[in-house]
């Protein structure tokens, strides 16, 4: 198990060059002591900070040090461990693994669901004979069509949207993040629009009907503020934050195609009249509410960490 301890200022200034080093911590065994503030500590030896910055690398920990006089500095990570003040600086170590496992997953989830919308659904003509819809009746001829925008749409904001939060590509091509944040924009504005029509048609009753109401009010809501905080005011971290926000919602996609067959394995509930009831809203407010866990925990330590 390698950790990686990035350092970049919290009070959000553009940094310095960073000066980096490689602490001499044994893989799997770091631990930090809130009450020796300038002590990191090993498997057997206790290592002061500025120590740790020249002793020979053991377990491939990269450091970045930015600058010594930042009053608070922290780490870049998902998977937190442990966190404490080391004379100045707050240190959070995280399991890169565990990082990236978390992220190809979402990957692989985010292909397949919009690859599954867009070769169900992505022809008009075959869109008619999908179960989805033969079982719904007669319904309006505007209905196929909007159908049919918002599920090419959603697919394409859920293929594309998970390739903003690499980090190497934000830093490396700045343009094709910007391209690819042009067609999510756009793909997440059809479908929310679309998404507030269909929902007046969703299984369930009323009470399914709101739920997906909702979800379209806040995915449209969270988009315009996530372009309103780069555009207008050019605030990257909250950009990074409402996007966070925004693609969490659009994740209601693959978390819709999870419990429906959950509800039929499990709980033997078949009809989406029943099962649409509860999955209207379960398909989405576990998704923000992790979304926001992730980051107030990261504004806590006072960077946005993606």
């Amino acid at each position: 198990m390698a950790f990686r301890l990035d350092f970049t200022p919290s009070n959000g200034n553009a940094p310095p060059a960073p000066h980096t080093k490689n602490l001499a911590l044994q893989p799997g065994s770091l631990s930090f002591f809130p009450s020796r503030r300038d002590t990191v500590v090993s498997s057997t030896n206790p290592l002061a900070l500025d120590q740790a910055l020249v002793r020979p690398d053991l377990g491939r920990i990269k450091c970045s040090i930015i600058s010594r006089l930042t009053p608070q500095l922290t780490g870049d990570t998902i998977q937190l461990h442990k966190k404490c003040q080391l004379g100045g600086w707050t240190m959070v170590a995280g399991n890169q693994k565990v990082r990236k496992g978390v992220y190809g997953l979402l990957a692989v989830l985010a292909i397949a669901v919009g690859a599954y919308a867009l070769v169900l659904y992505g022809m008009p003509e075959g869109l008619r004979n999908q179960a989805f819809v033969t079982e719904k009746g007669k319904l309006p001829e505007l209905w196929y069509n909007v159908l049919w925008a918002h599920a090419v749409s959603s697919g394409i904001a859920l293929a594309v949207g998970w390739v903003q939060f690499a980090k190497k590509m934000r830093r490396r091509n700045p343009g094709v993040h910007r391209v690819i944040g042009y067609v999510f924009a756009a793909a997440v504005a059809v479908g929310g629009s679309t998404g507030l029509y269909l929902a007046c048609y969703a299984n369930g009753g009323l009470f399914a009907q709101t739920g997906f109401t909702a979800l379209s009010v806040l995915w449209l809501y969270t988009l315009y503020l996530s372009l309103k905080s780069i555009v207008g005011a050019r605030n990257t971290e909250e950009h990074g934050r409402w996007m966070t926000r925004c693609y969490a919602l659009t994740c209601a996609a693959i978390a819709l195609r999870i419990y429906t067959p959950l509800a039929a394995v499990l709980f033997g509930v078949t009809d989406t009249n029943d099962s649409f009831v509860v999955i209207a809203w379960l398909c989405w407010v576990p998704n923000l509410v992790i979304a926001e866990f992730f980051i107030n925990r990261n504004r806590s330590f006072g960077t946005r960490r993606i």
